[in-house]
């Protein structure tokens, strides 16, 4: 009489179970909806800094430096311009951003258990360096998470760098041609994110060009990790002991000390994110009118880009951009931090 009992209690117990792994699985799937949302939002708030940034990264010399102005007081006509203009909209690309951070985000932690046991493996079996196994995974964690929303970029990129056309037109004189260029362009944009997205997909070089921008990322990645593990590591060991420990125990200090390998790693991979947008700008195969001739052109490689840029503009073109980037995304990620600890504080 008891059998029956236990298998009862046995399938309830079984039920109870499966019930608490479907509720953590749906805890756990709406958390990471939201988590990646709220990524998606925070790239729409700083917005005005990315298309700023892309903005500075993708003009060339000769659209930054007109003749008729003194090269002393290019920086701040330049912000002046980007700031004032009416061509110049700061949330162009918004919808872009939204979706690239949100689906990056995503796709990124979804990766997560993958990259953490890929690190492990290559610790344990292989007897890789740990910095090394480090690199190895985050960066094929990165590489998958790049290669789905690399178009994303280059939609968001090509559309930013159209306004550069129109910063230095005269207005005081109507220019028909300047006009059709600006409803032109405004057709474009208004074609919407997935046909926009399906002609940049069906572009004749855009293997060639996805490849390219997917290098030069990776690149980016690695240059930048292996400047800030190498500062941490090898660098504040040697300059540590020279300092006071009640200057170590400063919050202030440590920040300053974090934000300064974080500036020096920066400075050294920033070249490539350089780069990696010019490459889209001038690969646009879109401006090419119908001329097979045109269309039959190949595509500027990184090291044709890379020559151009020395040539023309030398060293400083690399690094066009970079302090305002540096300070604005510092400083933006920063408060946000602090609002969301202060939030967080309360909320408890």
């Amino acid at each position: 009489m008891n059998q029956p009992t236990s298998t009862t209690t046995t399938i309830t117990s079984n039920n109870d179970n499966t019930l608490d792994l479907k509720e953590r699985l749906l805890a756990d799937s709406l958390f990471l909806l939201f988590n990646s949302t709220a990524h998606g939002v925070l790239s729409v708030l700083k917005q005005p800094i990315t298309v700023i940034t892309i903005h500075l990264q993708t003009r060339s010399q000769q659209q930054q430096e007109p003749n008729n102005l003194d090269t002393k007081q290019l920086t701040f006509e330049r912000l002046t311009t980007i700031i004032k203009s009416k061509l110049l909209k700061l949330w162009t690309g918004s919808g872009i951003s939204f979706v690239k951070e949100s689906v990056n985000h995503l796709i990124g932690t979804l990766l997560l258990p993958f990259t953490k046991s890929l690190h492990s493996l290559l610790i344990s079996k292989l007897n890789c360096n740990e910095i090394f196994s480090f690199l190895f995974s985050y960066s094929l964690n990165r590489f998958i998470c790049y290669s789905i929303v690399a178009p994303l970029e280059i939609l968001q990129v090509r559309n930013i760098s159209k306004l550069n056309e129109f910063n230095n037109v005269n207005f005081s004189t109507v220019d028909n041609n300047v006009s059709d260029k600006k409803d032109e362009n405004n057709d474009k944009k208004n074609k919407g994110m997935i046909v926009s997205l399906m002609e940049i997909l069906k572009e004749k070089n855009y293997a060639q060009l996805y490849k390219s921008i997917i290098g030069s990322y990776i690149l980016n990645i690695l240059i930048y990790h292996c400047t800030y593990q190498t500062m941490n590591r090898l660098v504040l060991p040697i300059i540590l002991p020279y300092i006071s420990d009640d200057l170590l125990k400063s919050d202030s200090f440590r920040t300053i000390i974090k934000n300064g390998i974080q500036f020096i790693s920066f400075l050294t991979s920033y070249p490539l994110q350089v780069i990696r947008r010019r490459l889209i700008v001038v690969n646009d195969s879109s401006d090419i009118k119908n001329n097979s001739d045109e269309c039959d052109k190949k595509i500027v490689g990184m090291k044709e880009l890379v020559k151009s840029i020395y040539v023309k503009e030398g060293m400083k073109g690399f690094y066009r951009g970079a302090v305002f980037s540096f300070v604005m995304n510092t400083t933006f990620t920063m408060l946000t931090d602090s609002m969301i600890k202060s939030v967080m504080s309360n909320g408890k």
